[in-house]
This record gives structure tokens, sequence and C-alpha cells, in this order.
């Protein structure tokens, strides 16, 4: 009795998966259905773009304690002092571009 009790039971549980995966296919199915025959909503409004420019970066070059040039960070002159400054600063300060390691120039 208690083996015909359990496959009754798996025979219902399997009876259910069956139907709880008809009404998923169904559901599936009237969905997709809705879906493709449903037109678009009207767009309301057209998108603006704004073209927003970046921000400047300021080319950063060193300078050293004594020398006259300004240099990039991987400058081989750069071995006993290194300040950190900007491009701009440096050729107002009245440096001029290392020969080495040819930094920028504007």
């Amino acid at each position: 009795m208690k083996n015909e009790l359990k496959d009754f039971m798996k025979a219902i549980l399997q009876m259910m998966a069956i139907v709880v995966g008809m009404f998923g296919l169904l559901f599936i199915v009237v969905l997709g259905y809705d879906m493709a025959t449903t037109p678009p909503a009207p767009i309301a409004q057209t998108a603006q773009i704004s073209i927003v420019s970046e921000p400047e970066v300021e080319t950063i070059v060193y300078t050293t304690r004594t020398g006259e040039c300004y240099h990039m960070d991987y400058c081989d002159s750069l071995s006993h002092s290194k300040y950190e400054t900007t491009l701009e600063q440096a050729i107002a300060d009245g440096y001029r571009p290392c020969q080495n390691c040819e930094p920028p120039t504007e």
C-alpha cells in the first residue's frame, strides 16, 4: 500500500509539472504575440545632444634646481633634483625644452 501511495503521488506531481509547463508556454506565446502586434509608442520628443568640451589637462614637466631646461619625468637629467611644474609655467619662467628628452613645446 505504501508503494502504491508513493507511485500515486509521483504521478500527481508529474501531471502538475506538465500543467504548470503548459501554462508557462501559453503565457510566453500570448506575451510574444502581444509584443509582436503592439506598435511601438510614439516618441514624444526628439533627444537633444549637447557637446561638452573636455576640460583642458595641463601638461606636467619638471625643472631642476640649477638648470635652464624643462624635462619629461623619465629624463636622465633629473637625477639630482626634480621640481614639478606645468609646461605653461616653465615657459613663462624662461625655461627651454631639454634636447635629450624632447618634452612638448605647446
